[in-house]
């Protein structure tokens, strides 16, 4: 029995303190919101449309259907759009949806008077059919107010009429394009002592040997100019592994005049015709202007002879010296 009495002694106190916390404004009489993920989408705005709904819906419904779906010029209702439902009364209520036509689905319910990217559950509530259903500016302004006074951020790229614009407060919001020329225009044409622009060559420019190109700045030569392997587009050779050139890069049916001394080893093979002047040695023979002198393959190796030696064959000396 003492129990009981407390109990409900305990129940009429905590009600007292509620009541005079909320006379007080100590409690937020928006306790019960719960934050939704409206984002900062912006809805579409059509002007003086308002209808009823088709059907009625719950508090928790997340669509509904509207008697008329078309707009005074006759266009459907499309897009992401905002409504009052049953405007004035004490069911008043605003939603956000995805409107196709008489169809509004993904309602967001609810929609906070302060705060139009979050949802209040004491705000929902349940509606008759027939209830009176208005497209609003309100969460449209307010949005677009959170988003100019910096609360909340712009849904897409934002852009001006034309790039052609020009600049002169440190405050304004440039373009790209402003932006990507004062990067240009900013920096020196590169040199050997400075760092700065080049311009990639063409495949014409690079074999006719000019510096700059079109933009006046110094010309570089592109990864796709270089190979160790020739081809027609291949305009810088690059030696292999092994530290040579391939002989491809080379036309081996053009005339060439050697000068100096040149040394040819393993087999070669001369066609046509072909001028040594001078002295020449090649592999064992020997020959010069007066005839060729063949020593013979060095197959009797290195030798010196210093007193009377009888030959009773042909000798092939590699190196023959004699005292």
């Amino acid at each position: 029995m003492t129990n009981h009495i407390l109990t409900k002694i305990g129940l009429i106190v905590g009600t007292f303190l509620i009541g005079l916390m909320g006379i007080l404004g100590i409690v937020d009489n928006r306790i019960d919101k719960k934050c939704a993920n409206l984002g900062t989408t912006v809805p579409k705005v059509v002007a003086v449309f308002e209808t009823s709904l088709a059907s009625k819906i719950t508090k928790t419904a997340t669509s509904m259907t509207l008697v008329n779906g078309t707009d005074n010029a006759g266009n459907p209702l499309s897009g992401y759009m905002c409504f009052v439902i049953d405007e004035g009364s004490a069911n008043e209520e605003f939603v956000c949806g995805n409107a196709s036509s008489t169809s509004v689905t993904g309602m967001k319910r609810g929609i906070d008077p302060v705060n139009p990217g979050t949802e209040v559950d004491s705000l929902k509530h349940s509606h008759r059919r027939g209830a009176s259903v208005k497209v609003t500016d309100y969460p449209q302004l307010g949005i677009l107010t959170r988003i100019i006074n910096g609360d909340d951020t712009f849904p897409n790229i934002i852009s001006y009429e034309t790039s052609s614009l020009s600049f002169t407060d440190d405050a304004q919001i440039i373009t790209k394009k402003y932006a990507d020329d004062l990067t240009y225009s900013g920096a020196p044409d590169a040199s050997e002592t400075v760092k700065g622009i080049v311009e990639q060559a063409t495949l014409s420019e690079l074999g006719s040997g000019v510096s700059s190109g079109d933009t006046t700045a110094p010309l570089f030569v592109p990864n796709q100019y270089f190979s160790k392997s020739s081809s027609a587009t291949t305009i810088v050779p690059v030696t292999g592994s092994d530290g040579k050139l391939s002989s491809g890069f080379i036309d081996q049916t053009a005339d060439y005049n050697w000068s100096g001394t040149h040394t040819f080893s393993g087999n070669n093979t001369f066609s046509g015709d072909n001028t040594f002047s001078g002295t020449a040695t090649i592999s064992h023979m020997f020959f010069d202007e007066k005839g060729f002198y063949d020593f013979g393959n060095g197959s009797d190796g290195d030798i010196t002879i210093s007193s009377n030696t009888t030959l009773t064959r042909d000798m092939y000396y590699n190196n023959l010296t004699v005292n």
